[in-house]
């Protein structure tokens, strides 16, 4: 049985490793949170605070803007994006209340903002239904870190994906 994270448990996932978790969390609920905060290197509080007026989907290319910086997005994401939107709307319509009045994008069928603990409970079983050892929701952010460095990302284009102001080479 898997054992959940500790707070010091920030190693990443391989890139093999990573493509399992993205099959693992498509369809699950809420998986969408954890896909993007994989793919575009996000903190698990950025993708939960984030809001429908950070998104720039019709713009070309498709980003995101996430503090001071904005991000680029690939179509898949975009696509990703777009679905949760017309779920919430969805789920809006449908919603007897509605606890959202800052119009996040990933919220429960009533509107209330996906807390910390729920996340990590997404991602925990997320990583089980994939068979991979549990990664804390930041070893998602390390995980594409590394991966794009691996890939020869600049690291200084890594730095501002991370939203990290100085870059110290090691």
């Amino acid at each position: 049985m898997n054992k959940p994270p500790t707070s010091t448990d920030n190693l990443g996932f391989s890139r093999d490793e990573a493509d399992r978790y993205e099959a693992a969390a498509r369809d699950f609920p809420h998986g969408d949170l954890c896909l993007l905060l994989l793919r575009c290197c996000l903190r698990g509080s950025e993708g939960r605070n984030l809001l429908r007026g950070d998104l720039r989907l019709e713009a070309d290319p498709p980003c995101l803007r996430v503090n001071t910086r904005l991000l680029a997005l690939d179509p898949d994401t975009a696509r990703l994006l777009r679905d949760r939107l017309a779920w919430r709307d969805r789920a809006r319509e449908q919603a007897t209340r509605w606890d959202d009045p800052v119009d996040h994008v990933f919220t429960t069928a009533y509107g209330t903002p996906i807390g910390e603990g729920q996340l990590r409970r997404i991602h925990n079983r997320i990583c089980m239904r994939a068979g991979l050892r549990p990664i804390s929701v930041h070893g998602l952010r390390y995980t594409t870190a590394s991966l794009l460095m691996a890939a020869g990302v600049p690291h200084s284009e890594v730095a501002r994906i991370l939203g990290h102001t100085t870059w110290r080479g090691r």
